[in-house]
């Protein structure tokens, strides 16, 4: 009858060290891997396909980067991203709502960076409200990902003239 305490205590006793070095690693890597934030500015849609899809590549994109399915990336060992504020957002947005966005839902979150998407078919609509947040963005200090179709700079015309040298 005294047996079996006994052996219950020492099988107790031994058994957290039979696993120390896997418990101490899987402890230590869970407590270096810090939570970090990707916020996302996405289009606005009325179309509930296109809201879940958007919601969806995002979450896909995170979740393959964390568990390093397609690339070994070296910061996944110390930084997990989680499912940052992911905000919707009209293509001409007005300074009102980009203040608004970018205050109370992604810096409340405390985003690393944003990844800033458009789908705008017109060209030359958005160019405002796109340098508005960029600039914002660059004052706070916050890196943007951004694939914009309606780039600016791409866009604009330039005066460059060819000038020859003529030499006597």
């Amino acid at each position: 009858m005294i047996l079996f305490p006994t052996i219950v205590l020492i099988m107790a006793a031994i058994l957290p060290f039979a696993h120390f070095k896997q418990a101490n690693d899987w402890l230590m890597s869970s407590h270096r891997q810090k939570s970090i934030h990707l916020g996302a500015i996405l289009p606005k849609t009325s179309l509930t396909t296109f809201h879940r899809m958007y919601f969806k590549r995002m979450k896909d994109a995170t979740e393959n980067i964390n568990k390093n399915k397609y690339y070994d990336f070296n910061f996944t060992k110390y930084y997990q991203i989680e499912k940052g504020p992911w905000v919707m957002m009209p293509l001409s947005a007005s300074p009102r709502e980009i203040l608004t966005a970018l205050c109370s839902q992604l810096l409340a979150n405390n985003v690393v960076t944003i990844i800033y998407l458009t789908n705008s078919e017109v060209y030359g609509t958005n160019a405002a409200s796109v340098q508005y947040l960029l600039y914002l963005t660059g004052y706070l200090g916050i890196p943007v990902i951004s694939w914009n179709v309606d780039n600016v700079g791409l866009e604009q015309v330039s005066g460059f003239r060819s000038f020859y040298c003529v030499v006597k």
